[in-house]
């Protein structure tokens, strides 16, 4: 079990690295691109509004949220509270996400930081 733990982490720092040094989307950007279209398009309106020309920055950002996105998501056993918590903190426009939470990926929300969040108060939640 460790040694599958450690092998997920390494894929993930290899893909975090080459998103870093590559042109075009990443694993993550284009699996949302063909998969979730619906949250592609509002991922990518975001990047483009946030970093307008600079269009490595949008590719960037496109892969970056995009991972975070997956990754949350993904989460097993997540703490819904604590997820709807860190959404509404980080998301554009808390009030539309919070009147339609049936479709919360419709709307632009910083999925890095959502992530972030929710490790942060999952960890913090368990240690008392």
């Amino acid at each position: 079990m460790k040694h599958i733990k450690i092998s997920l982490v390494v894929l993930f720092i290899v893909v975090g690295i080459s998103a870093l040094f590559s042109e075009g989307l990443n694993s993550y950007g284009r699996g949302v691109k063909d998969q979730l279209p619906h949250v592609y398009e509002v991922i990518k309106i975001r990047a483009i509004k946030d970093w307008e020309t600079d269009h490595e920055m949008v590719v960037y950002e496109i892969n970056k949220q995009s991972e975070s996105y997956l990754k949350i998501v993904s989460t097993e056993d997540i703490d819904i509270n604590i997820f709807v918590s860190s959404l509404l903190y980080w998301a554009d426009s808390p009030e539309s996400v919070k009147s339609d939470m049936e479709h919360f990926d419709i709307y632009p929300i910083d999925w890095e930081m959502v992530l972030y969040e929710y490790n942060k108060q999952v960890e913090a939640k368990s240690s008392y």
